[in-house]
């Protein structure tokens, strides 16, 4: 082509180049295709009932994510929360996010967490904190609440998770779990 190009006069375009690049073939003028041009057929997308279907078939349960989730001043939601191996995980937008939750019907949510999103393996999120966020979102909307988001995730996360607390006390009971010899450190201090 650029051999064609050079053989023209400055500011002319090669009409046979430009004609084969808008898919009209040489010929007569008159030539142009009589039918519908047919698209190339894309696969078909996935609703978003589809690609949570998937996920659930996909996910593994994560137990301590399961059950009733909220607080008494904005109300709860039975949770069920599955654990995707690999991403990408898609919100309603079709856009890829590490934890998403997802409304069902008589006051059930199901969540979706990606472990292979950044915000996991590279800034040491944890899923839990990820999901609250979400949660507190839904739970803000659903209850009209005047309160934030943060502090929606405050309240579920001290009514729900109280092991995670860094705390002595809690640090103290989980380490007497696992050895005495630990716990008895532990109590010295």
């Amino acid at each position: 082509m650029a051999a064609k190009a050079a053989n023209l006069p400055a500011g002319q375009p090669d009409e046979r180049t430009v004609l084969a690049a808008l898919g009209i073939t040489e010929g007569d003028e008159n030539d142009a295709p009589t039918g519908p041009r047919t698209p190339a057929t894309a696969p078909p997308r996935e609703t978003e009932q589809q690609r949570l279907a998937r996920y659930e078939a996909e996910g593994e349960p994560l137990p301590d994510l399961c059950g009733d989730f909220g607080h008494p001043d904005v109300g709860f939601f039975k949770l069920t929360t599955r654990l995707l191996p690999g991403g990408p995980l898609l919100d309603a937008a079709g856009k890829p996010t590490p934890a998403y939750v997802a409304p069902a019907a008589g006051g059930t949510t199901l969540a979706f967490i990606d472990a292979s999103h950044g915000l996991f393996t590279r800034f040491g999120w944890e899923p839990a904190d990820a999901l609250l966020v979400e949660l507190g979102a839904l739970l803000k909307a659903r209850a009209d609440s005047q309160l934030s988001q943060t502090q929606i995730a405050a309240l579920v996360k001290i009514a729900r998770m109280p092991d995670s607390a860094l705390d002595l006390d809690t640090v103290s009971a989980q380490a007497g779990s696992c050895s005495p010899r630990y716990a008895r450190k532990l109590r010295t201090r």
